[in-house]
């Protein structure tokens, strides 16, 4: 089984948790964990060794090979305690694969209901728990998740989506101007 990151390496994206994270569950299942992202050079000196100790580390793919590798990944991790939109965890759930996260007001706001809180920032104890539950029951949470993951994606942030926000907020704000 196939777990993956995608983002920086940096220390608000807590390295060290998804590495302890990892350790734990290896003790008792087979995975293959994939760390992808770059950092600054003091932080990539100081997680990489670390996240190499528990599976790969990729500092730069292509877009090309970052679908085909979230394409052959059966879950998505996030252990960051600071995020906005998160595009690795978007481009997980139009895929359809699970997504496990830190329980994040923004995760709330952006992605609702659709990913697997884990856990509270830094409680890395139960995080791995529902990793594991998560693992022995894939087919059921991929079941679950993917056919609603993936409609919730296009119905929300689609290009024509995104688009159609995006005009509808310069109308308002030339319709403003306007009015003054």
């Amino acid at each position: 089984m196939q777990i993956l990151t995608i983002q920086r390496v940096a220390t608000h994206k807590r390295p060290f948790d998804a590495v302890e994270i990892i350790k734990r569950v290896k003790k008792i299942h087979k995975v293959d964990f994939k760390w992808v992202g770059n950092g600054e050079k003091n932080d990539i000196n100081k997680y990489t060794p670390a996240l190499k100790s528990v599976g790969e580390w990729i500092p730069y793919i292509s877009e090309e090979e970052k679908w085909e590798m979230l394409k052959e990944s059966h879950i998505f991790i996030n252990t960051s305690e600071l995020e906005g939109f998160n595009c690795g965890v978007g481009e997980a759930l139009s895929i359809g694969i699970p997504v496990l996260v830190y329980d994040l007001p923004q995760y709330r706001d952006v992605y609702r209901d659709n990913l697997i809180y884990a856990a509270r920032v830094g409680d890395v104890k139960t995080f791995t728990i529902t990793l594991k539950d998560v693992i022995q029951h894939y087919e059921e949470y991929k079941n679950k998740f993917s056919q609603k993951n993936i409609q919730f994606i296009n119905q929300n942030y689609s290009v024509e989506q995104v688009t159609n926000r995006i005009l509808h907020i310069l109308e308002k704000v030339m319709n403003h101007e306007s009015s003054r």
